[in-house]
This record gives C-alpha cells, structure tokens and sequence, in this order.
C-alpha cells in the first residue's frame, strides 16, 4: 500500500531500495504491502500466501469453476488426519478479528469446518464450529488471550471447503 499524495499513490524509496516500514517514534505510520494482515488473498491469476499460513494435510491453493480468483481448498476423500491451513505467528494479533471467507461443498455436511485456537506448546484454547454454507460467507473471531497458532480444519473426509482473504484486522 503506498502513500498518498493528491490522487496519487507513492511507495518511499531510500535510494533504490524501497521502505518496508517507516516510523514516527514508536508508532508505526507505514508498511509496505496489503493494507491489512492478510495471510492469503487469491486474485483472479495469482495468488498472495504468507510465510505464515501453511497448507497441511490434503490443503491446496486452486481456482474452483466457480470462482473467478485463487481459494484455498480443503478436504480429502481418505485418511486419518484433518485437512487444514495452520496460520503461525498469530500472537501479535491477540485481540484483534480473524476473518476470512469461506464456502462448503454442497455435498458437505453441518458443522465440518472448525477454527482452532492454540497456545505456542500446541494446547487448546478454544473452538469454533463454523456452519456448513453453500455461499462464501464472512467468518469472524476475535484472537484470544495467549494465541500462538490457529487451525483452520476440515473435521469430516467427503467434505470440501474453499477459504480465501485470511487476514487480521483491528476490532
């Protein structure tokens, strides 16, 4: 995201090398990239996934036939472990809204999409159960008290679900 000026938008340069973050004080007042915290963000020919987010367990990044940009799909036919996106880092967020948009296969079931927030040792701080949508629908959590990571999981094989635009904003 660049700075404006007028109707124009500038991006801070010192000498050839571009400002990632600039400072008055303390308080940060830019940053270079998407204007919020995203994680993933797909576009109709490409597709942005942080260094955060991992695809785990039968997740993959695709363009459904009716989607017009990159989601991230997630679900499997066979096996024993849930598929999920796992988003590491999240505790500079604590206390600020997860969101992301997400759709079910609509051979899917109720209640097969979960949110999971866990403290850096691995342990379980809370769940969410999302339900089953056949059109993208806006999901929303505030990031809790000692969040270290989140799951995002599908919990039942034959189910398939699309996740795009994770991202982190202020409440």
């Amino acid at each position: 995201m660049g700075i404006s000026k007028g109707g124009q938008s500038l991006k801070p340069y010192v000498g050839s090398k571009e400002v990632a973050e600039a400072y008055v004080g303390s308080q940060l007042v830019y940053k270079a990239g998407l204007p919020y915290y995203y994680y993933f963000l797909g576009a109709e020919t490409t597709y942005y996934i942080s260094n955060n987010c991992q695809l785990a367990y039968y997740a993959s990044v695709t363009k459904p036939a009716w989607a017009t940009t990159y989601k991230i799909a997630i679900g499997a036919s066979t096996g024993t472990t849930s598929p999920r996106i796992q988003l590491f880092n999240v505790s500079e967020f604590i206390g600020r809204q997860l969101k992301f948009l997400y759709r079910g296969d609509p051979k899917g079931y109720e209640n097969n999409l979960q949110v999971i927030f866990r403290r850096s040792d691995n342990t379980l701080i809370e769940t969410k159960h999302l339900t089953f949508k056949s059109q993208e629908t806006l999901a929303q959590y505030t990031v809790p008290a000692g969040c270290a990571r989140i799951d995002i999981q599908c919990i039942a094989f034959n189910t398939y679900y699309t996740v795009d635009a994770i991202r982190f904003e202020e409440t």
